[in-house]
């Protein structure tokens, strides 16, 4: 679903290779995207998640 000011999952994997990154986590997500969590292709950041560099 897409919101204003924010770029959406879909644009995102269609730039993706664009972007030249090692890593790619995602963060700040709506209700809606992590409500669908299980169906994104990338690592997610969720309450908690402890993330090392």
């Amino acid at each position: 679903k897409k919101v204003r000011f924010h770029l959406d999952y879909h644009t995102l994997m269609e730039h993706l290779d664009e972007l030249q990154v090692k890593r790619l986590i995602l963060t700040h997500m709506s209700d809606n995207m992590l409500a669908n969590v299980d169906r994104i292709s990338c690592e997610y950041a969720d309450d908690g998640k402890i993330i090392e560099i």
